[in-house]
């Protein structure tokens, strides 16, 4: 089978756990509507700092924020892995790139579809990861060295190799 239109056994799982998150999502969701800001009359504020509220190195955030960064972490390593194995072709590192970014976005997608429910980190997770994936792209999906990261974003960022990326387009 030709190795573009290969499905591989992680596209499965990936979206199989996909499909999960976004069912959790909708359920906390569901219940901070009715519960928190229904009957407890609770401002997004009052939320934030309750112990409903994961909250790492002082930073708040859901819990489901949490495991969208943490599943975006897990799928950009495998996508490193896979595109710096040894013997990887680079027509494949194009294939694995295309494809796992893609459910990197979807992720992104998600947390950009939460962002009523999602905390400032997240919004500029979304925006930083964004901007790495179109990096990416816009090297034709060959590099095998940027990872999707804020770190990745900061470094980019710091050496000017995104400001072609976000300049404005003539009319």
């Amino acid at each position: 089978m030709d190795i573009k239109n290969r499905k591989y056994p992680f596209e499965g799982l990936i979206d199989y756990v996909f499909s999960a998150v976004i069912r959790s999502c909708e359920s906390i969701t569901k219940i901070i509507n009715d519960v928190f800001f229904g009957k407890l009359r609770y401002t997004f504020e009052q939320l934030l700092e309750s112990d409903y509220i994961v909250k790492e190195k002082t930073v708040p955030m859901f819990h489901y924020e949490r495991i969208i960064h943490q599943h975006i972490g897990y799928i950009d390593a495998y996508r490193l892995h896979l595109i710096n194995k040894e013997g990887t072709q680079d027509d494949e590192v194009i294939i694995f790139n295309e494809r796992l970014l893609k459910h990197i976005e979807n992720y992104l997608n998600l947390l950009n579809q939460l962002k009523k429910y999602t905390t400032k980190t997240s919004h500029e997770l979304f925006e930083e990861l964004t901007a790495c994936i179109s990096y990416v792209r816009s090297q034709g999906l060959t590099p095998r060295d940027i990872s999707i990261s804020r770190d990745e974003y900061t470094k980019l960022k710091n050496e000017g190799r995104l400001d072609d990326l976000f300049q404005p387009r003539p009319i």
